[in-house]
């Protein structure tokens, strides 16, 4: 029996929940295809669905392909024509194949909270201030419509496990600008049949317990009205967010910012032995168990690495509420 060959596609490939970036491609894909088109509106000086006179005999032509790399990986976009070639996108030019400088800008722009103005000064940043104001307009009145569309979408009434974090690089696995206006968090929802949902987005330069409690509040004008599980990553005041919004959920810490954090602390000859004992914190059956191994691996390494072993005693309380 002939073996199916596995799918090499970037959207299919990989579908973990530990890479959400993977089920932003499509909101991505979108919002990138209609600033496209608001170009062309602008170039041709009339939108698809306007119906007075045309100043230019030059008209839309349908679409060519391309495949464009982006830290969520690579996407194929619909790029606009025109019929007498005189149009060329300022976006993504003749020989322009990279996103990767603005993919977190652009998806920005479904942020929570971004009014029209913000969206434009986003589209001026993302074209390097030099775009004219016609330009701008044309693109966010394509791009307005959709991202109020998106926001509004209608969500399942419960979620079994929801996963929140910072948008991450799929190349270096790493935070997306942390620091940047546009750093871009996200939580993921998995529904009961296993469905996954992008609950939302946001922007900040910090997390902040406000952003959460309005982005889960949203949540619930969308329609979501339980979450089993929360996991959290880190995320500042995201735990007192769920407490407050939604306190029937259990939050579950990840402890992999932990044990990144911990590493940095401790030689690389010593990793193997750290990890090990580290696993059999996490790992117990029970709590008196993990409270037994966490002493044990305090004795064995606390006075060879104390900086690394006081990174698991601060949130010792959150890695066992888990176990």
């Amino acid at each position: 029996m002939p073996r199916h060959k596995r799918s090499k596609n970037p959207a299919t490939a990989n579908t973990s929940i530990s890479n959400p970036q993977i089920t932003l491609q499509e909101a991505f894909k979108t919002a990138v295809e209609q600033m496209l088109q608001g170009e062309l509106d602008a170039h041709l000086g009339y939108s698809r669905s306007f119906q007075g006179a045309k100043q230019t005999a030059d008209r839309r032509n349908g679409y060519s392909l391309k495949t464009v790399k982006t830290r969520l990986g690579e996407i194929v976009i619909k790029m606009p024509r025109d019929r007498d070639g005189s149009f060329e996108p300022k976006l993504l030019g003749t020989y322009r194949t990279d996103l990767c400088g603005v993919d977190d800008k652009i998806c920005s722009l479904y942020s929570m909270g971004r009014s029209p103005a913000a969206i434009a000064k986003t589209i001026s940043e993302i074209y390097h201030g030099n775009s004219n104001p016609e330009l701008v307009s044309c693109i966010t009145a394509r791009l307005a419509p959709v991202i109020h569309k998106w926001r509004a979408r209608r969500l399942e009434p419960a979620y079994a496990v929801a996963y929140a974090d910072r948008l991450v690089s799929m190349n270096s696995q790493a935070a997306v600008r942390p620091d940047s206006e546009h750093a871009v968090y996200v939580i993921i929802g998995i529904t009961m049949k296993g469905k996954r949902d992008i609950l939302g987005l946001w922007t900040a330069p910090t997390e902040t317990e406000s952003n959460c409690l309005d982005m889960l509040n949203s949540f619930k004008e969308c329609g979501v009205k339980d979450i089993l599980f929360m996991c959290l990553d880190g995320i500042s005041g995201l735990e007192e967010g769920v407490k407050t919004v939604f306190p029937d959920t259990v939050a579950h810490h990840f402890s992999a910012h932990l044990m990144k954090n911990s590493l940095e602390l401790v030689p690389c000859r010593a990793y193997k032995a750290f990890c090990d004992s580290v696993k059999a914190v996490c790992n117990a059956a029970d709590k008196e168990t993990a409270l037994k191994n966490f002493s044990r691996f305090k004795e064995l390494l606390g006075s060879k690495y104390p900086d690394a072993v006081k990174c698991w005693e601060d949130n010792l309380d959150r890695v066992i509420s888990a176990v």
